[in-house]
């Protein structure tokens, strides 16, 4: 069975060409922030994000789902 990814990894993309030592770049579908593969650190940009639609922070905020799996 592979590795399960949180819900808030769908609201980010992978950045193919930015594979360096196993590590996973992932960019807001939003602003274009960039970061590595970490739910913590993306909730919190998402929660922050000027440019992120309200529904989909109201959804993160108010129920925390980041950990559940798809």
């Amino acid at each position: 069975m592979g590795k399960h990814s949180a819900k808030i990894h769908k609201v980010f993309r992978e950045l193919s060409d930015k594979k360096q030592n196993n590590t996973i770049k992932k960019t807001c579908n939003y602003c274009n922030w960039t970061t590595v593969k970490n739910a913590t650190r993306q909730l919190n940009h998402i929660l922050k994000c000027n440019k992120c639609p309200k529904n989909i922070k109201d959804a993160f905020q108010s129920d925390s789902s980041m950990y559940k799996y798809y």
